[in-house]
């Protein structure tokens, strides 16, 4: 039973990997928004404290929270990490837009 507990754990922050890696390949965030990404860390980081709180023997209640919150921390770093390289992609995307107008 306690092995079903880490399929959340699997399927949710799987899927925040792909993006991790994209990022890190395009060495950009893309059209990503900041503010899912710190909210999702925020929750994450209350819901390790409060199950660690709550639960300190429970170590899957806590090991879900805990690999979302970090995954989380590295999509917020890569914000940091690749701030001019975003602003570079949006840039060329505007003109792109403004010349398409033009024409």
């Amino acid at each position: 039973l306690k092995a079903m507990g880490t399929a959340p754990i699997l399927l949710g922050n799987g899927a925040k990997v792909p993006q991790i890696l994209k990022n890190s390949e395009q060495r950009h965030t893309g059209t990503m928004a900041i503010v899912p990404a710190f909210l999702g860390f925020a929750g994450n980081a209350v819901r390790v404290l409060t199950s660690f709180l709550q639960t300190p023997d429970d170590i899957v209640a806590i090991l879900n929270p805990l690999a979302a919150a970090t995954l989380w921390l590295v999509l917020l770093a890569q914000f940091v990490l690749y701030w001019e390289g975003t602003k570079k992609l949006q840039a060329e995307a505007e003109a792109k837009k403004s010349d398409a107008k033009t024409k």
